[in-house]
């Protein structure tokens, strides 16, 4: 849903156009941000084998609740932060006081509906879930949709759920009233964000990067160029949709689909508005809270570049591989990387590396192979292998390689 945002730290709005600048490090990743109606923030954030939600208030003062199997939440009804933490429905309150209340598990989206209760959805089975944990079926027949799989949920200005539901499209339950499958473009929408007029926004991670439905289905596109898309969206208090691309800039839309962009900090790839007209901004590695007038010098969108020994774009020596025990892989700044050979047919990982370094110039990590496994799978598989991985840098930005490996003696 659409309270069910970004991420994590950030001070209340100030004169200062932040008053706060969250960083969790290379080893921890801001995955989600709620904002409350108070103009504070709940923050998840995500670790290799630790999770937290971190409660900022509008002054700036830090709360954390450690989690177990955060999936998801968003907004309650009663204006806390409701999330699904495996068997638990864990509400913190605007202090950061926790209160946990055992439920089905498996559940992995939330709304807050108008009837005072959160609807929450496990695939395609829904509930109305209250306070107490007492979860009531959720009949959402969705005439020629038998079978919805709901995401991006979000409550519009006139009260009704939207959620865009796989291979059938965008979905509207006016309040009280049946669900009905208001437009299907070929965009399927990740994240959607009310307007001020009961229709929805939404983003996509392909060009042209989402758009906007009204009720009565009318779709508008994004008029912008580029088959890159867009990683969250959030409506401004003046009516403008204003979409995270990971950049130094928002890209701001206008009613008929027309683009701009407008300028930021940080490369931010989540987005909100809180009630005053504060704008949240975050990437996996820090949040800011900032207004849309704030200076916005010294952004770096650049990805970090990682070089590769033996160099996977032309063919691998396995000699030279057992030599130095698998692959090298060197980045010349503070990093966090994730890589492994891949069978693409056989949906088979190995030789998995993933650590961060913290050095200020970076350094080099190996990616240990065992060389006989890769040597006999390679003569085992008509399709090569891929060696797959990731590098993020201590601004969040992510650069990605992938190469077909042409192994040789």
């Amino acid at each position: 849903m659409r309270a069910f945002c970004t991420i994590i730290a950030l001070l209340a709005l100030a004169a200062p156009a932040h008053a706060a600048d969250l960083r969790v490090g290379l080893k921890s990743s801001v995955r989600q941000l709620i904002v409350g109606p108070d103009g504070g923030a709940w923050a998840h954030v995500s670790a290799t084998r630790s999770s937290r939600v971190v409660r900022i208030t509008p002054q700036g003062a830090q709360r954390s609740t450690r989690t177990s199997a955060y999936v998801g939440g968003g907004l309650g009804p009663d204006g806390r932060a409701w999330l699904l933490d495996g068997p638990d429905l864990l509400r913190i309150d605007g202090n950061g006081l926790a209160t946990r209340t055992p439920v089905a598990a498996g559940y992995d989206e939330l709304v807050t509906a108008p009837d005072g209760t959160a609807w929450v959805f496990d695939g395609e089975n829904g509930a109305r879930l209250a306070a107490d944990g007492t979860a009531q079926p959720l009949d959402l027949a969705i005439p020629g949709c038998p079978k919805a799989y709901p995401h991006g949920l979000t409550r519009a200005a006139d009260g009704a759920i939207w959620f865009y539901a796989s291979h059938c499209g965008f979905v509207r339950v006016p309040p009280g009233g049946t669900p009905t499958v208001v437009a299907n473009p070929d965009e399927a929408g990740t994240i959607l964000a009310p307007d001020a007029h009961g229709g929805i926004w939404f983003s996509v991670h392909i060009g042209p990067g989402g758009g906007h439905v009204d009720t009565s289905g009318r779709v508008t596109l994004l008029k912008r160029p580029g088959h890159l898309g867009t990683r969250d969206v959030a409506v401004a208090p003046d009516g403008s949709a204003y979409y995270a691309t990971g950049q130094c800039f928002l890209t701001r839309a206008a009613a008929d689909g027309r683009v701009s962009r407008h300028p930021i900090a940080v490369p931010a790839t989540l987005v909100d508005f809180d009630a005053a007209g504060g704008l949240w901004l975050a990437t996996p590695s820090r949040v800011r809270h900032t207004t849309l007038d704030a200076p916005a010098a010294g952004c770096d969108d650049t990805p970090p570049t990682v070089r590769i020994v033996p160099d996977p774009a032309k063919p691998v020596s396995l000699a030279a591989l057992r030599r130095q025990g698998g692959f090298k892989l060197t980045v010349g700044e503070p990093f966090q990387v994730e890589a492994y050979v891949f069978d693409g047919p056989g949906d088979y990982s190995f030789g998995h590396v993933y650590t961060s370094v913290t050095a200020r110039g970076g350094r080099t990590v190996r990616m240990a192979l065992d060389v006989d496994e890769l040597r006999d799978l390679a003569r085992q598989r008509d399709e090569p292998l891929a060696l797959v991985g990731t590098v993020r840098d201590r601004e969040g930005n992510e650069g990605g390689f992938e190469h077909e490996l042409r192994l040789k003696p």
